[in-house]
């Protein structure tokens, strides 16, 4: 994976084996700080197998901003032999278990999460936050909820941190299908 700047020059790499069978992944760009502006982001999978190559290309913009935005989300489960896998669907079963983490800065501290229905009044299921580190750098607010209690039907996840004083809210929907 390679993330080409504006003048066309390599701004950042990323690399990844995925093993067969699997339905998502997450690979990491290095370096992880980037000038704003726009990216052309190229992603290129050879099969073990068969020795095919895929190529892709989609236009990215970093902003001028400190933090990230968006959430990753999460599922374990039965259908998932209850080992975490990323989701890039936000429908979830009751059986299963969310977790949705939101890009977090250096100086970021949880100051809460809530499980909100379909009219933003808070359920009284309790959400606890807390900060994840990993391995490549980056930083994120993370939230994690049993949806056995609820009812098919749309629901957001509210994650709260404080930054340099500066409390940040980030709303996360998904739904709940059965």
């Amino acid at each position: 994976m390679l993330l080409i700047d504006a003048s066309g020059q390599t701004a950042g790499s990323g690399r990844a084996t995925i093993a067969p069978g699997t339905r998502s992944t997450r690979v990491s760009i290095a370096p992880r700080t980037l000038a704003p502006g726009e990216y052309d982001l190229r992603v290129r999978a050879r099969s073990a197998a068969t020795s095919a190559v895929s190529n892709a290309s989609v236009r990215i913009v970093v902003s001028a901003g400190s933090g990230g935005s968006g959430a990753l989300f999460f599922r374990r489960g039965p259908a998932t032999g209850n080992r975490e896998v990323a989701a890039a669907d936000p429908r979830f079963r009751r059986s299963e278990t969310l977790r949705v983490v939101v890009p977090a800065s250096p100086s970021t501290a949880p100051a809460g999460a809530w499980l909100l229905d379909r009219t933003g009044k808070p359920l009284a299921i309790p959400i606890t936050p807390s900060i994840v580190d990993e391995p490549d750098g980056s930083r994120w607010l993370n939230a994690q909820a049993a949806l056995a209690p609820l009812a098919p039907g749309d629901y957001l996840l509210e994650l709260r941190g404080v930054a340099d004083g500066v409390e940040q809210r980030t709303l996360v929907p998904f739904r709940v299908i059965s």
